[in-house]
Parts: C-alpha cells; sequence; structure tokens
C-alpha cells in the first residue's frame, strides 16, 4: 500500500515584540504532511482540523497502465503564540539532536584517522 500526502499543516510561532506596541514577531515554524482523500466538491477541507486517519488517507491505487491521477491538493495555517525568545529563534537547527553528536564526533574521528594513516605511507 502507498499514500499520498496532499495536505500540509503549517504552524507558523510567533511572538508579541515589546519593542514595538502591537507588533509580533516570527520565531520558528513547523509543517506536517497529511494524506487525505478529497470529496470531489471540496467539502473536506473546511473548518475542521485535517488529521491522518485509517478511513481518510489517499491511497495510490488503481489501473497501473492509467497515464493520470487526479489529486487535490491543499494545506492549512496555524498561527501559535510562544514564549520564545526573537535570539533562541535558531537554537532548534543549532543544537541537534542528541543522536547526530555522536555521529558528527566519528566523522571527525575518521577523518583524522585517514589523514594519519595516508601520511604514514
Amino acid at each position: 500500500q502507498f499514500f499520498y500526502h496532499n495536505h500540509l499543516r503549517f504552524t507558523v510561532l510567533y511572538n508579541k515584540d515589546e519593542a514595538y506596541e502591537g507588533s509580533h514577531r516570527i520565531v520558528g515554524f513547523r509543517v506536517k504532511p497529511i494524506s487525505i482523500k478529497h470529496a470531489e466538491d471540496g467539502s473536506t477541507c473546511g473548518n475542521k482540523k485535517v488529521i491522518n486517519h485509517k478511513d481518510t488517507l489517499l491511497e495510490l491505487t488503481g489501473d497501473l497502465n492509467a497515464r493520470h491521477l487526479k489529486v487535490m491538493h491543499s494545506y492549512e495555517v496555524e498561527w501559535e503564540l510562544t514564549n520564545k525568545e526573537w535570539a533562541d529563534r535558531w537554537d532548534v537547527y543549532l543544537r541537534g539532536r542528541p543522536d547526530e553528536s555522536l555521529a558528527h564526533h566519528m566523522s571527525i574521528i575518521n577523518s583524522f584517522m585517514v589523514v594519519v594513516f595516508l601520511g604514514s605511507v
């Protein structure tokens, strides 16, 4: 079975900018892909939040010799107020995940050993 993600949920994180009264700053975002089999009249998108559910997934099936498949794409945008500071907006990318740190250090050690072995020949 294959499913196609044809709906995107964008979550925009923002905070209130205290330097300027009444203004806001975008400090982050998230994107979540969702698979949904839309109704042809577009009634599956509206005010309800779209979720991945086993009964509404868009499964790629049908005639293998067919040259075209009609797919409706959609998106939604959510605005989420957060306490994250403007200066900390890059921390999610700079810190990385704990499991990536070991791979990074092993890569450095591997490169160093290659230089040592090639230099000794």
